[in-house]
């Protein structure tokens, strides 16, 4: 688990309008540019939910070590290896 704080949301738009802290972002495909995050991890380009996990541990640790103050994740869609990763996210934001 990340030592900050992170919060698993539905809507990352709706997320963002509801925090004044800096925050990063990670997300499950690119299809949303998000201009103010400190950073944005993009855990899939294409929905591909191997990439995605593959990609989650390393991006989690990126996102624990960068400047911003909180760490906004989106659920991924919750079917086969996405429900997987969303337990993890899940049990990440504790």
């Amino acid at each position: 688990s990340p030592s900050k704080s992170l919060k698993l949301v539905d809507d990352i738009p709706l997320a963002i309008a509801n925090t004044d802290l800096d925050y990063s972002i990670i997300s499950w495909d690119g299809r949303q540019a998000y201009p103010h995050a400190h950073k944005h991890y993009i855990l899939t380009q294409d929905g591909n939910p191997l990439e995605a996990a593959a990609n989650l541990f390393e991006f989690m640790h990126q996102a624990d070590q960068d400047a911003s103050e909180l760490i906004l994740a989106e659920r991924v869609p919750d079917s086969g290896l996405g429900r997987a990763i969303n337990d993890r996210l899940k049990r990440a934001s504790l």
